[in-house]
Protein backbone atom coordinates (compact mmCIF):
# COMPACT_ATOMS: atom_id res chain seq x y z
CA UNK A 1 0.00 0.00 0.00
CA UNK A 2 2.16 2.91 -1.12
CA UNK A 3 1.85 6.70 0.62
CA UNK A 4 -0.71 9.10 -0.52
CA UNK A 5 1.31 12.15 -1.23
CA UNK A 6 -0.27 15.92 -1.38
CA UNK A 7 -0.20 18.08 -3.58
CA UNK A 8 3.99 19.43 -2.67
CA UNK A 9 4.58 15.64 -3.43
CA UNK A 10 5.33 14.96 0.45
CA UNK A 11 3.08 12.52 2.39
CA UNK A 12 0.80 14.58 4.29
CA UNK A 13 -2.80 14.12 5.89
CA UNK A 14 -5.81 13.76 3.48
CA UNK A 15 -8.36 16.40 3.41
CA UNK A 16 -11.04 15.65 5.71
CA UNK A 17 -14.32 15.49 4.18
CA UNK A 18 -16.91 18.08 3.91
CA UNK A 19 -19.33 18.64 7.27
CA UNK A 20 -20.22 20.44 9.70
CA UNK A 21 -17.00 22.19 11.84
CA UNK A 22 -16.10 20.60 15.37
CA UNK A 23 -17.48 23.45 17.55
CA UNK A 24 -21.22 22.19 16.50
CA UNK A 25 -19.97 18.52 17.07
CA UNK A 26 -19.30 19.59 20.45
CA UNK A 27 -22.17 21.62 21.00
CA UNK A 28 -24.37 18.33 20.11
CA UNK A 29 -22.24 16.30 22.22
CA UNK A 30 -23.05 18.61 24.82
CA UNK A 31 -26.77 18.35 24.18
CA UNK A 32 -26.88 14.82 24.55
CA UNK A 33 -25.25 14.89 27.74
CA UNK A 34 -28.05 17.63 29.47
CA UNK A 35 -30.67 14.63 27.33
CA UNK A 36 -28.97 11.66 29.16
CA UNK A 37 -28.59 13.10 32.28
CA UNK A 38 -32.83 13.36 32.71
CA UNK A 39 -32.50 9.77 30.91
CA UNK A 40 -31.86 6.04 32.63
CA UNK A 41 -30.50 3.82 31.18
CA UNK A 42 -30.05 0.20 32.33
CA UNK A 43 -28.54 -3.34 31.44
CA UNK A 44 -30.80 -5.89 30.12
CA UNK A 45 -32.99 -7.46 32.72
CA UNK A 46 -31.47 -10.08 35.27
CA UNK A 47 -32.28 -13.63 34.17
CA UNK A 48 -32.10 -14.38 37.40
CA UNK A 49 -30.56 -14.14 41.32
CA UNK A 50 -26.64 -14.06 41.66
CA UNK A 51 -26.26 -17.69 43.11
CA UNK A 52 -28.68 -19.06 40.84
CA UNK A 53 -26.10 -17.80 37.72
CA UNK A 54 -22.77 -18.70 39.48
CA UNK A 55 -19.82 -20.29 37.98
CA UNK A 56 -18.94 -23.35 39.46
CA UNK A 57 -16.15 -25.46 39.63
CA UNK A 58 -15.42 -28.54 40.95
CA UNK A 59 -12.09 -30.65 41.87
CA UNK A 60 -11.81 -33.32 44.12
CA UNK A 61 -13.54 -32.52 47.33
CA UNK A 62 -13.60 -28.70 46.42
CA UNK A 63 -16.55 -26.76 44.98
CA UNK A 64 -16.54 -23.15 44.65
CA UNK A 65 -19.21 -20.71 43.07
CA UNK A 66 -18.43 -17.65 42.33
CA UNK A 67 -21.05 -14.74 40.75
CA UNK A 68 -20.67 -10.48 40.54
CA UNK A 69 -23.36 -8.65 42.15
CA UNK A 70 -25.12 -6.01 40.09
CA UNK A 71 -25.65 -2.58 41.10
CA UNK A 72 -29.35 -3.32 42.66
CA UNK A 73 -28.24 -6.69 44.25
CA UNK A 74 -25.31 -4.71 46.33
CA UNK A 75 -27.89 -2.44 47.47
CA UNK A 76 -30.60 -4.85 48.51
CA UNK A 77 -27.76 -6.85 49.79
CA UNK A 78 -25.16 -4.44 52.20
CA UNK A 79 -28.49 -2.03 52.22
CA UNK A 80 -25.75 0.91 51.00
CA UNK A 81 -24.35 2.10 47.59
CA UNK A 82 -21.17 0.19 46.72
CA UNK A 83 -21.11 0.88 43.32
CA UNK A 84 -21.02 4.65 43.64
CA UNK A 85 -17.79 4.32 45.81
CA UNK A 86 -16.12 2.04 43.35
CA UNK A 87 -16.77 -1.38 45.13
CA UNK A 88 -18.17 -4.51 43.25
CA UNK A 89 -19.15 -7.05 45.59
CA UNK A 90 -18.33 -10.90 44.49
CA UNK A 91 -19.61 -13.53 45.65
CA UNK A 92 -18.01 -16.70 47.07
CA UNK A 93 -19.20 -19.98 48.43
CA UNK A 94 -16.99 -22.76 49.04
CA UNK A 95 -17.81 -26.68 49.85
CA UNK A 96 -15.34 -27.92 51.76
CA UNK A 97 -15.57 -31.65 50.89
CA UNK A 98 -12.26 -32.84 52.84
CA UNK A 99 -10.81 -33.63 56.14
CA UNK A 100 -8.19 -30.76 56.00
CA UNK A 101 -9.18 -26.90 57.06
CA UNK A 102 -8.97 -24.91 53.67
CA UNK A 103 -7.91 -21.04 54.34
CA UNK A 104 -9.20 -18.37 51.50
CA UNK A 105 -7.01 -15.40 50.37
CA UNK A 106 -8.75 -12.43 49.26
CA UNK A 107 -5.65 -10.60 48.28
CA UNK A 108 -5.17 -12.96 45.46
CA UNK A 109 -8.33 -11.93 44.22
CA UNK A 110 -7.82 -8.36 44.54
CA UNK A 111 -4.77 -6.77 45.88
CA UNK A 112 -6.94 -3.94 46.01
CA UNK A 113 -9.78 -5.66 47.91
CA UNK A 114 -11.83 -3.11 50.63
CA UNK A 115 -12.01 -4.04 53.91
CA UNK A 116 -15.42 -4.27 55.71
CA UNK A 117 -14.77 -1.46 57.82
CA UNK A 118 -12.97 0.50 55.14
CA UNK A 119 -16.13 0.05 52.78
CA UNK A 120 -18.50 1.38 55.15
CA UNK A 121 -16.42 4.51 56.09
CA UNK A 122 -16.33 5.20 52.25
CA UNK A 123 -20.38 4.58 52.26
CA UNK A 124 -20.78 6.67 55.23
CA UNK A 125 -19.22 9.65 54.74
CA UNK A 126 -21.18 13.03 54.34
CA UNK A 127 -23.59 10.93 55.18
CA UNK A 128 -25.76 12.15 58.68
CA UNK A 129 -27.25 10.51 61.15
CA UNK A 130 -25.81 7.40 60.12
CA UNK A 131 -24.46 4.87 62.45
CA UNK A 132 -21.11 3.71 60.35
CA UNK A 133 -20.69 0.92 63.11
CA UNK A 134 -24.06 -0.60 62.63
CA UNK A 135 -23.15 -0.47 58.76
CA UNK A 136 -19.08 -1.85 59.62
CA UNK A 137 -20.96 -4.91 61.66
CA UNK A 138 -23.06 -5.86 58.83
CA UNK A 139 -20.28 -5.78 56.24
CA UNK A 140 -18.16 -8.07 58.59
CA UNK A 141 -21.37 -10.12 58.84
CA UNK A 142 -21.46 -10.46 55.01
CA UNK A 143 -17.53 -10.76 54.07
CA UNK A 144 -16.38 -14.08 53.02
CA UNK A 145 -14.47 -16.20 55.82
CA UNK A 146 -11.07 -16.87 55.06
CA UNK A 147 -11.29 -20.06 57.19
CA UNK A 148 -13.42 -23.12 55.61
CA UNK A 149 -13.65 -25.81 58.33
CA UNK A 150 -13.58 -29.52 57.34
CA UNK A 151 -16.52 -30.94 56.22
CA UNK A 152 -18.18 -27.65 56.11
CA UNK A 153 -19.76 -25.02 53.73
CA UNK A 154 -18.59 -21.36 54.09
CA UNK A 155 -20.04 -18.70 52.14
CA UNK A 156 -19.65 -14.28 51.92
CA UNK A 157 -18.60 -11.62 49.72
CA UNK A 158 -15.10 -9.95 48.87
CA UNK A 159 -15.61 -6.36 48.21
CA UNK A 160 -13.53 -5.79 44.84
CA UNK A 161 -12.52 -3.04 42.41
CA UNK A 162 -14.52 -2.17 39.98
CA UNK A 163 -14.47 -4.08 36.60
CA UNK A 164 -16.89 -2.46 34.32
CA UNK A 165 -17.64 -5.69 31.52
CA UNK A 166 -15.26 -8.76 32.05
CA UNK A 167 -14.28 -9.70 35.75
CA UNK A 168 -11.41 -11.92 36.07
CA UNK A 169 -11.87 -13.99 39.72
CA UNK A 170 -8.74 -15.93 40.77
CA UNK A 171 -9.26 -17.85 43.73
CA UNK A 172 -6.68 -19.55 45.36
CA UNK A 173 -7.21 -22.35 48.70
CA UNK A 174 -4.49 -23.26 50.55
CA UNK A 175 -4.63 -26.46 53.31
CA UNK A 176 -4.07 -30.07 53.64
CA UNK A 177 -0.62 -30.10 52.41
CA UNK A 178 -1.40 -28.59 49.13
CA UNK A 179 -3.33 -25.39 47.60
CA UNK A 180 -5.93 -24.89 44.78
CA UNK A 181 -5.90 -21.92 41.99
CA UNK A 182 -8.79 -21.67 39.86
CA UNK A 183 -9.66 -18.48 37.64
CA UNK A 184 -13.12 -17.13 36.59
CA UNK A 185 -13.79 -14.87 33.82
CA UNK A 186 -17.19 -13.55 34.46
CA UNK A 187 -19.05 -11.25 32.35
CA UNK A 188 -20.62 -8.43 34.04
CA UNK A 189 -24.56 -8.34 33.93
CA UNK A 190 -26.22 -6.29 31.29
CA UNK A 191 -22.94 -5.27 29.76
CA UNK A 192 -23.13 -5.79 25.79
CA UNK A 193 -19.68 -5.94 24.63
CA UNK A 194 -18.84 -6.34 20.34
CA UNK A 195 -18.00 -9.83 20.64
CA UNK A 196 -20.12 -12.83 18.28
CA UNK A 197 -20.05 -16.00 18.64
CA UNK A 198 -19.08 -17.57 15.31
CA UNK A 199 -17.64 -21.20 14.31
CA UNK A 200 -16.01 -22.68 11.29
CA UNK A 201 -19.21 -24.29 9.83
CA UNK A 202 -21.63 -21.47 10.52
CA UNK A 203 -19.37 -19.19 8.09
CA UNK A 204 -17.18 -20.86 5.76
CA UNK A 205 -18.58 -24.54 5.74
CA UNK A 206 -16.13 -27.41 4.57
CA UNK A 207 -14.34 -24.59 2.31
CA UNK A 208 -11.37 -24.63 5.70
CA UNK A 209 -7.72 -24.94 5.04
CA UNK A 210 -6.79 -27.44 7.86
CA UNK A 211 -3.11 -27.40 8.02
CA UNK A 212 -1.10 -29.75 10.58
CA UNK A 213 2.47 -28.91 10.38
CA UNK A 214 3.65 -25.17 10.82
CA UNK A 215 5.32 -24.80 7.64
CA UNK A 216 1.12 -24.92 6.20
CA UNK A 217 -0.10 -22.34 8.75
CA UNK A 218 2.73 -19.99 7.75
CA UNK A 219 1.75 -20.52 3.56
CA UNK A 220 -1.97 -19.84 4.95
CA UNK A 221 -1.28 -16.77 6.94
CA UNK A 222 0.84 -15.20 4.71
CA UNK A 223 -1.58 -15.50 2.15
CA UNK A 224 -4.43 -13.64 3.76
CA UNK A 225 -5.45 -10.14 2.77
CA UNK A 226 -3.32 -7.46 3.70
CA UNK A 227 -5.57 -5.17 5.58
CA UNK A 228 -8.71 -5.07 7.11
CA UNK A 229 -11.36 -2.34 4.88
CA UNK A 230 -14.35 -0.25 5.05
CA UNK A 231 -18.15 -1.78 4.70
CA UNK A 232 -18.04 -1.97 0.60
CA UNK A 233 -14.52 -2.65 0.64
CA UNK A 234 -13.13 0.24 -0.87
CA UNK A 235 -10.88 1.95 1.55
CA UNK A 236 -7.87 0.07 3.07
CA UNK A 237 -7.75 0.00 7.09
CA UNK A 238 -5.02 -1.11 9.81
CA UNK A 239 -2.79 -3.63 8.21
CA UNK A 240 -3.85 -7.13 9.50
CA UNK A 241 -1.02 -7.74 11.94
CA UNK A 242 -1.69 -10.14 14.24
CA UNK A 243 -2.84 -14.04 14.25
CA UNK A 244 -3.65 -15.77 17.20
CA UNK A 245 -4.50 -19.76 17.29
CA UNK A 246 -6.69 -20.79 19.70
CA UNK A 247 -9.77 -21.97 20.90
CA UNK A 248 -12.67 -18.78 21.76
CA UNK A 249 -12.21 -20.55 25.36
CA UNK A 250 -8.71 -19.94 25.67
CA UNK A 251 -8.17 -16.76 24.03
CA UNK A 252 -10.78 -14.47 25.90
CA UNK A 253 -8.92 -15.59 29.34
CA UNK A 254 -5.90 -14.97 28.10
CA UNK A 255 -6.94 -11.29 27.06
CA UNK A 256 -8.93 -10.48 30.12
CA UNK A 257 -6.14 -12.16 33.07
CA UNK A 258 -3.92 -9.53 31.27
CA UNK A 259 -5.94 -6.70 31.84
CA UNK A 260 -7.58 -6.70 28.36
CA UNK A 261 -11.36 -5.46 28.46
CA UNK A 262 -13.99 -6.24 25.82
CA UNK A 263 -15.72 -2.98 23.97
CA UNK A 264 -18.68 -2.60 23.99
CA UNK A 265 -21.07 -2.56 21.44
CA UNK A 266 -22.53 0.92 19.58
CA UNK A 267 -25.60 1.67 21.19
CA UNK A 268 -27.12 4.76 22.93
CA UNK A 269 -25.47 3.66 26.23
CA UNK A 270 -21.84 3.34 25.09
CA UNK A 271 -22.38 6.22 22.92
CA UNK A 272 -23.24 8.89 25.39
CA UNK A 273 -19.87 7.25 27.40
CA UNK A 274 -18.27 7.99 24.86
CA UNK A 275 -18.99 11.65 24.63
CA UNK A 276 -18.78 11.56 28.79
CA UNK A 277 -15.14 10.67 28.47
CA UNK A 278 -14.16 12.49 25.21
CA UNK A 279 -15.81 16.21 27.15
CA UNK A 280 -13.95 15.06 30.57
CA UNK A 281 -10.88 13.52 29.23
CA UNK A 282 -11.14 10.79 31.77
CA UNK A 283 -10.53 6.71 30.35
CA UNK A 284 -13.26 4.65 29.49
CA UNK A 285 -12.53 0.86 29.72
CA UNK A 286 -14.81 -0.38 27.92
CA UNK A 287 -15.55 2.37 24.60
CA UNK A 288 -16.49 1.36 21.78
CA UNK A 289 -14.39 0.75 18.38
CA UNK A 290 -15.46 1.43 15.33
CA UNK A 291 -16.09 -1.10 12.71
CA UNK A 292 -13.51 -2.41 10.05
CA UNK A 293 -14.24 -5.74 7.75
CA UNK A 294 -13.01 -8.79 6.45
CA UNK A 295 -14.30 -11.59 4.88
CA UNK A 296 -17.42 -9.61 4.78
CA UNK A 297 -18.31 -9.35 8.02
CA UNK A 298 -17.27 -6.77 10.93
CA UNK A 299 -15.21 -7.66 13.64
CA UNK A 300 -16.22 -10.53 15.66
CA UNK A 301 -14.40 -9.71 18.71
CA UNK A 302 -12.66 -6.36 20.32
CA UNK A 303 -10.26 -5.76 23.10
CA UNK A 304 -8.46 -2.81 24.32
CA UNK A 305 -6.51 -2.23 27.31
CA UNK A 306 -6.66 1.33 28.04
CA UNK A 307 -3.92 3.59 29.84
CA UNK A 308 -4.89 6.61 32.06
CA UNK A 309 -6.79 9.06 29.55
CA UNK A 310 -9.56 8.17 26.80
CA UNK A 311 -6.76 9.41 24.46
CA UNK A 312 -4.45 6.59 25.49
CA UNK A 313 -4.96 2.97 24.81
CA UNK A 314 -4.16 -0.20 22.97
CA UNK A 315 -6.78 -2.09 20.82
CA UNK A 316 -7.75 -4.61 18.26
CA UNK A 317 -9.98 -6.46 16.54
CA UNK A 318 -9.75 -10.27 15.61
CA UNK A 319 -11.47 -12.57 12.74
CA UNK A 320 -12.50 -16.20 12.68
CA UNK A 321 -10.44 -17.09 9.45
CA UNK A 322 -10.77 -20.08 7.29
CA UNK A 323 -7.81 -21.78 8.19
CA UNK A 324 -7.11 -24.48 11.51
CA UNK A 325 -3.89 -25.69 12.97
CA UNK A 326 -4.03 -29.10 14.65
CA UNK A 327 -7.37 -28.20 14.84
CA UNK A 328 -7.59 -25.50 16.27
CA UNK A 329 -9.19 -22.12 14.98
CA UNK A 330 -7.48 -19.34 13.51
CA UNK A 331 -8.27 -15.24 14.16
CA UNK A 332 -6.50 -13.10 12.59
CA UNK A 333 -6.59 -8.89 13.21
CA UNK A 334 -5.02 -5.70 13.63
CA UNK A 335 -3.45 -4.39 16.44
CA UNK A 336 -2.68 -0.89 16.98
CA UNK A 337 -1.81 2.01 19.75
CA UNK A 338 -4.16 5.04 20.53
CA UNK A 339 -2.38 8.37 21.13
CA UNK A 340 -4.69 11.14 20.40
CA UNK A 341 -8.59 11.81 20.24
CA UNK A 342 -10.28 14.37 18.13
CA UNK A 343 -13.82 15.49 16.45
CA UNK A 344 -14.22 14.65 13.34
CA UNK A 345 -16.52 15.89 10.68
CA UNK A 346 -17.97 12.80 9.62
CA UNK A 347 -21.33 12.90 11.69
CA UNK A 348 -21.47 9.03 11.53
CA UNK A 349 -18.50 8.99 13.66
CA UNK A 350 -17.89 12.38 15.01
CA UNK A 351 -14.81 11.06 17.58
CA UNK A 352 -11.86 9.34 16.37
CA UNK A 353 -8.73 8.59 17.56
CA UNK A 354 -5.12 8.78 15.84
CA UNK A 355 -2.41 5.96 15.66
CA UNK A 356 1.00 5.59 16.64
CA UNK A 357 2.57 5.61 13.17
CA UNK A 358 5.34 2.52 14.63
CA UNK A 359 1.84 -0.11 14.72
CA UNK A 360 5.26 -2.85 15.41
CA UNK A 361 5.60 -1.72 18.80
CA UNK A 362 1.35 -2.35 19.53
CA UNK A 363 1.92 -5.97 17.82
CA UNK A 364 5.44 -6.50 20.06
CA UNK A 365 3.53 -5.31 23.23
CA UNK A 366 0.69 -7.66 22.96
CA UNK A 367 3.46 -10.22 22.25
CA UNK A 368 5.15 -9.52 25.91
CA UNK A 369 1.89 -8.93 27.47
CA UNK A 370 0.66 -12.79 26.46
CA UNK A 371 4.00 -14.20 26.90
CA UNK A 372 3.58 -12.94 30.50
CA UNK A 373 0.24 -14.88 31.13
CA UNK A 374 2.12 -17.84 30.79
CA UNK A 375 -0.20 -19.27 28.02
CA UNK A 376 1.86 -18.98 25.13
CA UNK A 377 3.10 -22.16 23.55
CA UNK A 378 4.53 -21.07 20.27
CA UNK A 379 5.34 -17.91 18.40
CA UNK A 380 6.75 -16.51 15.48
CA UNK A 381 6.62 -13.91 12.50
CA UNK A 382 5.05 -14.19 9.11
CA UNK A 383 4.84 -12.06 5.95
CA UNK A 384 1.32 -11.16 4.44
CA UNK A 385 1.81 -6.89 4.92
CA UNK A 386 3.65 -4.64 2.42
CA UNK A 387 6.46 -3.14 4.32
CA UNK A 388 7.20 0.90 4.60
CA UNK A 389 9.19 3.28 6.43
CA UNK A 390 9.30 6.23 8.75
CA UNK A 391 11.05 8.18 5.34
CA UNK A 392 8.19 6.52 3.46
CA UNK A 393 5.22 5.30 5.35
CA UNK A 394 2.05 4.34 4.49
CA UNK A 395 -1.54 5.43 4.97
CA UNK A 396 -5.09 4.17 6.42
CA UNK A 397 -8.45 5.19 5.38
CA UNK A 398 -8.84 7.56 8.26
CA UNK A 399 -5.83 9.53 7.18
CA UNK A 400 -3.55 8.40 10.15
CA UNK A 401 0.35 7.48 8.41
CA UNK A 402 2.08 4.66 9.62
CA UNK A 403 5.14 2.12 9.04
CA UNK A 404 5.87 -1.89 9.70
CA UNK A 405 8.09 -4.24 8.66
CA UNK A 406 5.56 -6.17 6.88
CA UNK A 407 5.37 -9.20 9.24
CA UNK A 408 2.40 -10.74 11.06
CA UNK A 409 2.63 -11.84 14.89
CA UNK A 410 1.35 -15.53 15.07
CA UNK A 411 0.94 -17.02 18.43
CA UNK A 412 0.10 -20.65 19.27
CA UNK A 413 -1.68 -21.18 22.62
CA UNK A 414 -1.30 -24.08 25.09
CA UNK A 415 -4.41 -25.85 26.79
CA UNK A 416 -3.08 -24.72 30.02
CA UNK A 417 0.02 -22.85 31.66
CA UNK A 418 3.27 -22.58 30.26
CA UNK A 419 6.44 -21.51 31.57
CA UNK A 420 8.42 -18.76 29.31
CA UNK A 421 11.36 -20.79 29.23
CA UNK A 422 9.62 -23.67 27.97
CA UNK A 423 8.03 -21.05 25.36
CA UNK A 424 8.95 -21.88 21.35
CA UNK A 425 9.72 -19.82 18.91
CA UNK A 426 9.26 -20.81 15.43
CA UNK A 427 11.59 -20.26 13.03
CA UNK A 428 10.11 -18.13 10.22
CA UNK A 429 10.92 -14.73 9.10
CA UNK A 430 13.12 -12.14 11.43
CA UNK A 431 13.11 -8.42 11.28
CA UNK A 432 16.06 -8.59 9.32
CA UNK A 433 15.10 -10.44 6.42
Amino acid sequence: MPPIPTPSGRPGRLPRPSGPPPWVLLALAVLCLAVAGCASFHGAPLPMDFRERAQVWQEEDLVVRVSILVREEALREFGASLYSQGIQPVWLEVENQSPSERWYFPVFTDPDYFSPDEAALLVCRNRWGVNREEVARRFRKLAMPRRIPPGQKASGFVLTTMDPGVKHVPVLLAGGGDHRKKDFILSIPGFVADHRKVTLEGLYGDDVTQCQDPDCLRAAVEALPPCATDRDGTGLADPLNLVLVSRDLDLFPAFVRRGWDPSERVRPRSVLATLVSFLSGLRYRTAPVSAMYLFDRRQDMAFQKVRQTVRERNHLRIWLSPITFRGDPVWVGQISRDIGVHLSSSLARFITHSIDPDIDEARDYLLQDFLLSDSVEAFGYAGGVENSTPENPARNMGGDLYFTDGLRLVVLFGRGAADLSEVEVLPWRTHSD
